[in-house]
């Protein structure tokens, strides 16, 4: 609450997102936040003794030179992704999880994608092969999704190739758009990688017989009852 309240009512902070090592070179009005820093040290060199392990700092700086402490990342080496491990002091357990996203992959689909992946036992004690093991896990886990994300980023690209050309109106950051032509909209909304597609009628009639059977013979434009029966 402390920190939230100076990023409401201090405005001239600047954010920075540095190493712990150029951290802790900085003076906090705030000790708690130094002896974070501090707590943050100790769990690197431990993390550091099985696997090589880097740790950011996200400060804030206020004019006058005075720095407050955001959060600290700790990012475990990997050549696939972004690889991130927490420790939960209340659970006393280490989390490993990559921090990528997804563009067109909701959490329904994430959770789909990776249930098909037995993930490993809870690091209470670390050990290089605990942590292998999660990385390799959330390493597979991270494949299956890209392949999926562009899986579906292929599909939409496909459908946009079908509709260059055409003179689209365009609607919700385009997102949705529409191509009317001879009295018939093509309707199209993108989501999720997902492209749904509706064909409806533009013409405005009158609710008669008649005029469902112009329609349905599709003799709408060329009867000349058409203007009796337009509104």
């Amino acid at each position: 609450m402390y920190i939230f309240v100076e990023r409401m009512f201090k405005i001239n902070i600047m954010e920075k997102f540095i190493d712990l090592s150029e951290a802790l070179k900085r003076t906090y009005s705030n000790e708690y936040h130094q002896k974070t820093l501090d707590k943050a040290k100790v769990q690197l060199d431990l993390i550091n003794k099985f696997h090589p392990c880097t740790c950011k700092v996200e400060i804030y700086e206020r004019d006058g030179g005075e720095f407050y402490l955001e959060r600290t990342n700790f990012y475990l080496e990997s050549d696939v992704c972004t690889m991130m491990i927490n420790y939960q002091e209340y659970q006393k357990k280490y989390y490993i999880h990559f921090s990528e996203k997804f563009v067109n992959l909701d959490h329904y689909k994430i959770s789909e994608i990776t249930k098909r992946f037995k993930a490993p036992q809870n690091i209470g004690v670390l050990t290089t092969k605990k942590i292998q093991n999660w990385i390799k896990h959330e390493q597979d886990v991270y494949l299956a999704l890209k392949q999926r994300d562009e899986e579906l980023s292929n599909n939409v690209e496909s459908f946009l190739e079908t509709i260059k050309g055409e003179d689209v109106r365009w609607f919700n950051d385009n997102k949705s758009g529409e191509i009317s032509k001879n009295g018939i909209i093509f309707k199209f909304e993108i989501s999720n990688g997902y492209v749904s597609k509706k064909i409806s009628i533009d013409y405005k009639v009158d609710n008669t017989l008649e005029a469902f059977k112009l329609l349905s013979d599709n003799k709408i434009n060329r009867e000349k009852k058409l203007k009796n029966i337009l509104k």
